[in-house]
């Protein structure tokens, strides 16, 4: 917020000021006889503001005058309690836990709710007043099953990310998963494994195919016997 001083031909007091909320506006002038002012200043999304001036005779002046951006009670009621909020992106400050209350300038705010476990929430709230917002996430719907090969012992990866060896007790969301099978001696297995209702407990069994250099036959051991 800045303000200006101008010169008038009779000398008369002159006080500019500039309101503004991020360095710009249009600047007010005040001219009148030598005395106190009581000023009354408001603007949208601002806190008015009283303030007490004096014009002095043959006295130019300058006001520097800023307004507090209004700020809004906002209450968020989370499920589940543990979830975490984000305002534009960024953490929301206070207790982690439960149901949550910020104070928000007026404007508009995307908040974005979420849990391991749950899928994401994202609504968009424009605060003008106090205001509320309810987010109750819905849990990711998931399937086990049990990966398996033949033979066992395999590596298994989903994902890139080794998880262990079959026979595997596996759960994951609904959907699919790249899956990827190693066992020494045998060709790598890449294929998708795919989750639904059905796959629950289910038991899922890839058959592994010898590596290539084993399925080489060497005549002379066979004519040898060997």
């Amino acid at each position: 917020m800045t303000s200006e001083t101008d010169e008038t031909e009779d000398n008369s007091p002159l006080r500019k000021i500039r309101l503004t909320s991020s360095g710009s506006g249009s600047p007010i002038n005040i001219v009148g006889p030598p005395g106190t002012y009581d000023l009354k200043l408001s603007a949208t999304s601002f806190q008015p503001q009283q303030r007490i001036i004096e014009l002095v005779a043959e006295q130019n002046a300058v006001e520097i005058i800023e307004l507090e951006p209004k700020s809004f009670s906002v209450n968020l009621s989370v499920k589940p309690a543990t979830a975490k909020v984000l305002i534009d992106g960024r953490p929301m400050a206070g207790p982690e836990i439960g149901n949550r209350q910020v104070r928000l300038p007026w404007g508009k705010y995307r908040l974005v709710v979420a849990a391991d476990g749950f899928v994401d929430q994202v609504k968009t709230l424009t605060i003008q007043s106090e205001a509320s917002a309810t987010f109750e996430l819905v849990p990711i719907a998931t399937a086990s099953a049990i990966i398996d090969s033949f033979p066992q012992g395999a590596t298994v990866k989903i994902a890139g990310k080794e998880v262990g060896r079959t026979p595997l007790p596996w759960s994951g969301r609904l959907g699919k998963h790249d899956l990827k099978l190693n066992l020494t001696g045998f060709a790598e297995l890449s294929t998708n494994l795919i989750l639904d209702e059905g796959s629950k407990s289910g038991r899922l069994c890839w058959y592994l195919q010898r590596s290539n250099d084993l399925l080489a036959v060497n005549p002379a051991a066979i004519k040898m016997g060997q």
